[in-house]
């Protein structure tokens, strides 16, 4: 039974979690479907020099020893020293933030090379399923905000459905408070705030918004930098005022909003510059003492026993200190699907209950591991 007195606290990443075809940066719901599935296929090469300089010209993504792994499409490693065909083109092409543009590039046709023609009809049907209902209406607002064109001039959803049904979720029958993140490395964040404004307003013909609760909606943007040494964090508005700088402080921020929804873009360069290292993305403190407040991060790129390249950084706050702890890639693993997810963007686009059910899940696993342990 789920704690009527706990808070939840949901993070959400943007790419592949939120939606899949962004408003930003223009990049097609087709290339982004591609890209994505070529992260989910694994397999084993091994690259000479010459190969390595010679990836971003040939038609073929990957040398002529690939070996696909017969696991895939998957979201875990399927075996030590399998690296995704994601991986393998980003740590060849991706040298400064900018060059990831050429990556999704260089990926937006994955199902249709050597590499992914196997994975074609996985993608058709998804692809099929973020269609546009053609008896849906299309004012000019729902245009704008709720949908995204595709290459052959087709709309498709925008903001993922499952998404919006959780926040109704939550409103409607969750009893207990709740807030909203919209963590990105971008700029999506706007476009993410304004499309769930417009469904909490009821301009959704597709997905059913709250009837009570409504959330309410902080537009201003949120700013969360990071660096090596103190004071480690910087947690600014819009006008740059300092908010906060201390793990512990934002961890309470957060928990004592009356805010339903805010947005907060966390500091990719720092992650970048760390070689995306886990220590180095996006914070997820928790409080194993605060029994009030459950934080729960979705995220599509969390692999903690991959490579350590994961979005996510997990880290323990002390007691009586306004410090923090990173977690281990092995101690943070013990608390999936408890503070984080990794989120699953082909069920997520083919079951609309997805995060009702992965947040529900959640808060059992909390209730056992620190409310009734022995239960």
């Amino acid at each position: 039974m789920e704690n009527k007195n706990r808070k939840l606290v949901l993070h959400f990443d943007a790419r592949n979690t939120v939606f899949l075809a962004d408003k930003c940066y223009r990049l097609t719901i087709e290339k982004a479907l591609n890209t994505y599935l070529s992260g989910l296929v694994w397999g084993e090469t091994a690259l000479t020099e010459e190969e390595k300089e010679s990836l971003s010209n040939e038609i073929r993504l990957l040398p002529d020893d690939w070996s696909c792994s017969e696991e895939s499409p998957c979201l875990r490693s399927p075996f030590p020293g399998a690296k995704s065909v994601y991986k393998i083109l980003e740590k060849h092409l991706v040298h400064i933030p900018s060059d990831r543009g050429k990556l999704r590039e260089r990926l937006g046709h994955f199902t249709q090379t050597p590499e992914g023609l196997i994975f074609a009809d996985l993608y058709s049907n998804h692809l099929n399923m973020l269609v546009w209902p053609k008896e849906a209406s299309v004012s000019d607002v729902a245009a704008e905000r709720f949908t995204v064109k595709g290459e052959d001039g087709v709309r498709y959803h925008y903001v993922l459905p499952a998404f919006l049904k959780l926040i109704t979720y939550l409103a409607e029958q969750y009893q207990g408070e709740f807030m909203v993140l919209i963590r990105t490395y971008g700029k999506d964040g706007p476009y993410i705030l304004r499309a769930i404004s417009s469904f909490l307003q009821g301009l959704h013909p597709c997905v059913r918004a709250p009837l009570i609760n409504v959330p309410s909606i902080d537009h201003r943007p949120l700013k969360l930098k990071r660096v090596l040494g103190a004071p480690f964090y910087t947690y600014t508005n819009e006008d740059g005022e300092v908010l906060a700088q201390d793990a512990r402080t934002i961890y309470q921020l957060w928990n004592d909003s009356s805010v339903g929804i805010i947005g907060v873009v966390d500091d990719f360069n720092f992650w970048h510059e760390q070689n995306y290292d886990y220590s180095a993305a996006k914070p997820l403190w928790f409080d194993p003492e605060d029994m009030e407040h459950q934080h729960i991060l979705f995220d599509d790129n969390i692999r903690f026993e991959d490579d350590g390249s994961n979005v996510v950084n997990v880290q323990e706050l002390q007691k009586d200190s306004n410090l923090a702890r990173s977690l281990s890639p092995e101690d943070a693993l013990s608390f999936e699907n408890i503070f984080y997810v990794q989120a699953d963007l082909l069920k997520i686009i083919s079951d609309t209950d997805y995060f009702v059910n992965q947040v529900q899940n959640c808060v059992k696993n909390f209730n056992n591991k620190f409310v009734n342990p022995s239960a």
